[in-house]
This record gives structure tokens, sequence and C-alpha cells, in this order.
């Protein structure tokens, strides 16, 4: 008769993906499985600390006739998982390519040039998410902030990583959804490659400007008076909206200066900004390095990177 498992419970997964640092605890890499380190058959029960995350690969290894990963190399990667230890996850390569590309933001759909590279939203000159157009294939970036302009989680030319000591960050098939604490969704994004990204809702921040994304619309906050929607339809353009509350060079589509909620380092620029975040990480060699700033197109926004 054919086992008769339930589901390990949400809260129990969530304090899982917690303690593993969102990662297979030997390599860091995603797309990772729940694996029982006392085999369920032995002990039927589902119990947080003996449930470790195990990419496909490993866990295979760990679970065949003759396991290749013995049992107790998972224990040990279990007590130190590898993206703990870098402080960043491993990177996962996500599949854009040549084709057409659509940004969906809430019901706002902005949708590339052919052969160009596409900025859905920018804040301050510096894009927070787009598409660059390099080799002849559209490289996906998108930035997360909180409000306090400290980095949680970035896509950088198609590779996504993210804080490793995040509340939560749960991708289950094409859907990504980044938590700030129970309850609160900060991103939920679902990709659809080669062609396109959706935001469903969330909120993306910089320099206390605040974007909120929901089914209703796209709007901007603004402390003390209230909101300011944005606009909703589709757009075909290089860059789509762009927020500021100084010069406006992003040559945006739809233009909103907005008043900004207060935030640490008032007077800073972004490349400080982004040296800070620099400073906060400890790559162990995963990351490529800090690199200048692109400067080969005049429209091009500033990225911000993890390492």
């Amino acid at each position: 008769m054919a086992e008769t498992r339930p589901p390990i419970p949400d809260p129990i997964k969530r304090a899982v993906r917690q303690r593993c640092g969102f990662g297979c605890v030997v390599c860091g890499d995603f797309p990772y499985e729940y694996h029982h380190m006392t085999p369920y058959a032995e002990d039927p029960q589902h119990l947080e600390e003996n449930i470790t995350l195990l990419c496909t690969r490993h866990h295979t290894e760990a679970t065949g006739a003759v396991p290749m990963l013995p049992d107790k190399m998972v224990r040990e990667a279990n007590d130190d998982p590898a993206n703990l230890h870098a402080g960043i996850t491993a990177p996962t390569l996500l599949h854009y390519s040549s084709e057409p590309i659509t940004i969906v933001m809430g019901n706002t759909t902005v949708k590339g040039h052919p052969g160009r590279e596409c900025w859905a939203l920018g804040v301050d000159g510096n894009g927070l998410l787009g598409f660059r157009f390099e080799d002849d294939r559209y490289l996906l970036s998108l930035s997360l902030f909180d409000q306090n302009n400290r980095l949680l989680l970035r896509i950088d030319d198609n590779e996504l990583t993210h804080r490793s000591d995040a509340y939560d960050v749960e991708r289950t098939g094409n859907s990504l959804i980044v938590r700030q604490r129970r309850g609160h969704i900060l991103l939920h994004l679902e990709f659809t490659p080669p062609t396109q990204v959706k935001v469903v809702s969330g909120r993306l921040w910089w320099n206390g400007a605040s974007i909120l994304f929901n089914r209703r619309g796209m709007v901007v906050r603004e402390p003390g008076t209230g909101s300011v929607t944005i606009m909703e339809g589709t757009f075909i353009a290089p860059c789509g909206v762009h927020v500021y509350d100084g010069d406006d060079d992003f040559g945006a589509i739809m233009r909103i200066k907005a008043k900004r909620f207060p935030y640490p380092g008032d007077g800073r620029d972004f490349d400080a900004v982004r040296a800070s975040l620099d400073d906060l990480f400890d790559t162990g060699g995963r990351g490529a390095g800090v690199d200048s700033v692109r400067t080969d197109s005049q429209v091009r926004p500033r990225r911000p990177r993890l390492s």
C-alpha cells in the first residue's frame, strides 16, 4: 500500500527555510526539497528539527538505495548551512531570452521595444525593475529594498539572490513571495520566461519613495497626504514610470514627483548607500565583486548590487 503522508505544515516549512538559509544546506542551491534526516518511515511525524533542505541532486544522493551522500554529512551541513555561512543565497538563473519582453505591475503593463532595454520603474534615476539588452538577450534586473534602504533581494542580469537572514522567502513553481513578518507580504512576483515578469502585489522602496502594487492599481504612497495613483493600461516605452523628488532625467513616459517618508541616510547618494550594503556582506567568494556603474547609455539607470 502506498504511503499516506500528511503535508508539512506551513509554519514548519517557514521555520526550516529560515534555519537553512533558503537553500540546500550542502550547496545553497534552489530548487530544494524538504528532507527528513531521520526517515519519515522510521519516525512518521513532521518535526522542524528533523527536517532540512536539500537540492534535487543532493536529495537524490541522500535517499538512494545506496546513499552517496551520508547522513552524517547532511547533519553536519544542517548545522552550518551553506547560505547562512555565505550571508547571501546561491544565485538562481532565470531564463529570459531574446523575445520581446513584458513587465506587469499591478494593472499596469510596460512592453519594451524589440532589441532595446526597458525599465518599467525607476526612482531618482535608479532602475528598480527592468530589462537590459545585451548580446541579443534580455537580462532581468530588480532591486528590493526595505523602507530603510536595506537591500533585501536582487535580480542582476537574470541571476536571483537574496539575504539569507530574511524573515521568509518562499519560492514555489514560478512564484516568489518575500515576507517581512508573519502575514506581511513585501513582494509577490511571478516569472514567465522567456518573456514576462509580473509584480502581483507588494511594495518597492527607495530613498523614502513607496510604490504600492495590488490588483486595484499601482500607487505612490506619500506621508500625510494619502496616495497618488500613477497609471493603468499598457505602454510601449524604454522607460515606464519614474518617481522623483528633484531633477527628472530618467526619460520615462510617466513622471511622478512625490514627497518622501523619512529614512536613515538622508543626504547620501545612491552610490554611498550601495557601498554601505557592500560592506554588509561577506560573500565568501560567491559574488563577482563590486563593479562600476554602467554609463554607456544616457537613460540607463543605475542598479544596486549585493556583492
